[in-house]
């Protein structure tokens, strides 16, 4: 259920600083209206990462359901730039 997600979402180490040491183009894409998971911290992983941020207007946690062209669209802009 989705508490046995959740509490593997809590459990797990981050692996973000060893991602980051990669040196790899990162993109962080979240909706302006996702509320299960903290806006403070899809930030704190873009700067972390060193990564394009790009928070989606009209967008949940889903914006892939909720505004999908606008996420394919910002995908492609982002892919197309590296």
């Amino acid at each position: 259920s989705t508490m046995i997600y959740r509490d593997h979402l809590r459990k797990q180490p981050s692996l973000i600083s060893q991602i980051a040491s990669l040196g790899i183009s990162s993109h962080v894409v979240y909706g302006e209206n996702d509320d299960a998971w903290p806006l403070s911290e899809q930030n704190a992983m873009a700067t972390e990462l060193n990564a394009e941020l790009t928070v989606l207007p009209d967008s949940g946690h889903c914006p892939n359901e909720e505004n999908p062209a606008l996420l394919a669209g910002e995908l492609v802009r982002f892919w197309s730039s590296k």
